[in-house]
């Protein structure tokens, strides 16, 4: 009987160890499970700021489009005022060195 209350008794410290560690294992997993939750929600925070980071880039990158269209638009209307100006002062110089006879008679 002494055995058996021994064996017992052993047995009992058994289960109670085994217990003790399935809690610390359940603690564990436990936090590791929140620890889990909390990586997904900065995960989720950081996807949506990077979505909101593609938007914004996707918006500056049409807007430098835009600008760089408008800028090369601008550029053709310089280089035809360039074009119009040149014309205009060769046009001015022919009638500078127009003799007073020519333009008495009208030459052109």
């Amino acid at each position: 009987m002494e055995d058996s209350n021994e064996t017992n008794s052993e047995l009992q410290e058994i289960k109670s160890k085994q217990e003790q560690k399935i809690t610390e294992q359940n603690q564990a997993i436990k936090l590791l499970l929140d620890k889990t939750k909390e990586l997904e929600r900065i995960n989720e925070k950081a996807e949506q700021q990077i979505s909101s980071l593609l938007k914004d880039l996707k918006l500056t990158r049409d807007n430098l489009t835009s600008s760089q269209t408008t800028v090369n638009k601008q550029e053709l209307k310089i280089n035809e005022q360039g074009n119009t100006i040149r014309t205009q002062e060769k046009e001015i110089e022919r009638l500078r060195n127009l003799k007073w006879h020519q333009k008495l008679f009208g030459e052109k």
